[in-house]
């Protein structure tokens, strides 16, 4: 029953459009974020259920005028377009392709139209932070259900998403790319700014959690590397240097010594390149 109910659920929603493009715009964070699949574990798959959404979205761009082709002068939207076209074009003259080829051109063309859908419609401040919150929203939602996973003896978080990100060097890369958004709810609130720092407290805290219970080595990299260069880009460094030390200082001793273990052959792995070399 439940599984009839997500299979009827989710295309409808794609219907929201047309109430606003905003709604679609978040319809689609939405099925990307939180999948059927992914609340069924990979039992409830729905087909083109990306294609509904964004067809959707398009239609309901058209109909409230938003649809401006001007957003190709933007060098990043007519970078993505040639990129798209380039791809398109190798693969199609490829001896290698296959349906397969074609399923990846198919979602990378899904990808363009959602951004310009995005910058059509996220045309204030005020959807940008609707749209903004709703997306930590999300990741978080599913940051929780994961370490209730772990809780419950799923060791390394694996098939969070479902079949749509089943590795968990993947999943540590998702919310490696996602935690800065919490920083930034936690040390940039918007007006109500007492509720948006324990948002992005929680949203921290939830996503390094799901960081750490993965056991990616990979991901450990990628996190340090990438809070490195944040570091170098914020104004104030000493005080959030504090905070990190402090955060360290509390966080350390809670880490799963099976974490810890993973971590100190990092070192064994640098070690081997060497003597290769």
């Amino acid at each position: 029953m439940r599984i009839l109910f997500l299979k009827i659920f989710y295309p409808l929603l794609a219907l929201a459009s047309f109430i606003d493009p905003l709604y679609g715009v978040i319809n689609y964070s939405f099925i990307t974020v939180i999948r059927p699949e992914a609340l069924t574990w990979g039992t409830a798959r729905i087909p083109h259920l990306a294609d509904i959404a964004i067809v959707c979205l398009l239609l309901s761009c058209l109909k409230e005028q938003k649809v401006r082709l001007s957003v190709f002068k933007n060098p990043f939207f007519f970078s993505m377009l040639m990129y798209y076209c380039f791809l398109l074009l190798s693969t199609s003259l490829s001896s290698y392709s296959n349906d397969v080829s074609f399923k990846y051109m198919n979602e990378i063309l899904l990808i363009l139209i959602y951004c310009c859908c995005m910058y059509w419609v996220l045309d204030s401040i005020r959807k940008f932070e609707i749209y903004f919150n709703i997306t930590v929203f999300f990741f978080l939602f599913m940051a929780i259900w994961g370490i209730d996973q772990w809780f419950r003896g799923n060791s390394m978080v694996e098939g969070l998403f479902g079949q749509y990100i089943i590795d968990r060097c993947a999943i540590t890369g998702v919310y490696v790319l996602i935690f800065p958004w919490a920083l930034f709810k936690l040390f940039y609130p918007g007006e109500n700014t007492k509720l948006d720092r324990i948002f992005g407290f929680l949203s921290a805290l939830a996503f390094f959690l799901i960081i750490i219970f993965t056991d990616s080595r990979a991901g450990f990299i990628a996190f340090i590397v990438s809070m490195v260069i944040l570091f170098l880009s914020l104004r104030k460094k000493l005080r959030v240097l504090a905070i990190a030390f402090c955060a360290i200082l509390l966080i350390l001793p809670l880490l799963p010594q099976s974490y810890l273990d993973r971590m100190s052959t990092i070192s064994d792995g640098i070690n081997f390149a060497k003597s290769e070399d």
